[in-house]
């Protein structure tokens, strides 16, 4: 039940692809992203390569998940979450 429009919808054959597609729309360099720690290592590949100077904040995961709190301390700036 997200409220959006066409234009605004990506499909894609997978989960790399959208990720690329996605950070080359939505970031610009110097961006802040929290990802999990530790995280997928082609997850963290495409961050890297998808746009020149983009910061990944790695944020741990305990039994309880994604530490939100941590994350916040790391980089309250940050564009997006990756969990």
């Amino acid at each position: 039940s997200v409220h959006c429009e066409p234009e605004q919808i990506v499909i894609t054959p997978g989960i790399q692809q959208s990720l690329y597609i996605c950070s080359q729309i939505l970031f610009e360099a110097k961006d802040e992203v929290w990802v999990e720690d530790p995280a997928y290592r082609g997850t963290t590949a495409i961050f890297e390569h998808a746009v020149q100077n983009i910061r990944m904040v790695r944020v741990p995961v305990d039994e309880e998940g994604f530490q939100v709190e941590t994350g916040i301390k790391l980089s309250k700036q940050a564009r997006a979450a990756f969990v």
